[in-house]
């Protein structure tokens, strides 16, 4: 399958980085895909070449554990490891629906999740949203489902968590559409898939998340609209020192 975000996707970071102001500066609490680099990173991506000496002079570190810190010519730039990996996903997912038994990746033992009869039913009615990413469940009775298959992006995670974010988010909606629900379960899964805070990257993992997140039509945010980036240009800097 072609990978939608690859094409492009150099340039994106490129004019974010080189250009003198950029307007990814997110605003207030409020809402991510990914990758790109020489060598394999670990984040369930494709690859893509690049020209080293680009990398190798881009200024890169881990703060913390959670938020990857570099610079463009307008500032510092901190962002979000985890809700730039979910923004991410979720733009995958939304842009890459896969057909009813094709695209996931068959469990060699299936998960089988004991749920109360009100979440079989929220799954139930969001059981065509959940084939179209990748998610192959089905339900064996009322208060039960056995996952069978995952996205390729989620293959090494836990279906029970795979499948409790996505009920997390159901649940909160209530009686929704049904364009919605698929949002909604996408969003769900796209969080738990993605890398969590607290987990040591690679400089090829830092840049594929870089990369990943500025080829994204939304960068600034993650589903839910809280901020993935924060910029500090040279007055806020200066600021500091006075």
């Amino acid at each position: 399958m072609r990978d939608p975000f690859k094409s492009d996707r150099i340039e994106a970071t490129r004019r974010f980085f080189d250009s003198e102001t950029n307007t990814a500066t997110p605003t207030g609490d409020g809402g991510a895909r990914l990758v790109f680099s020489e060598t394999k990173s670990d984040l369930g991506l494709p690859e893509a070449k690049v020209e080293g000496e680009y990398d190798h002079q881009r200024p890169l570190f881990q703060l913390f554990g959670g938020w990857i810190v570099t610079a463009t010519r307008s500032g510092l730039v901190l962002i979000d490891q985890h809700r730039a990996h979910t923004r991410i996903l979720y733009e995958r997912f939304s842009s890459a629906p896969v057909q009813k038994g094709q695209g996931a990746q068959q469990l060699l033992f299936p998960a089988v999740l004991a749920l109360g009869p009100a979440d079989v039913a929220l799954l139930t009615d969001a059981v065509e949203s959940l084939q179209a990413l990748g998610l192959d469940v089905v339900f064996p009775d009322s208060a039960t489902v056995k996952v069978i298959g995952l996205p390729q992006a989620a293959a090494e995670r836990d279906p029970a968590a795979l499948i409790d974010a996505i009920l997390e988010e159901l649940r909160e909606a209530g009686e929704v559409d049904a364009e919605l629900r698929a949002s909604l379960a996408t969003a769900g899964l796209a969080r738990a898939a993605a890398i969590p805070s607290g987990r040591t990257l690679t400089r090829t993992e830092m840049l594929d998340l870089v990369d990943g997140l500025f080829a994204c039509q939304e960068p600034d945010r993650d589903p839910w609209g809280r901020p993935t980036i924060a910029t500090f240009d040279q007055e806020a800097v200066a600021s500091r020192f006075r």
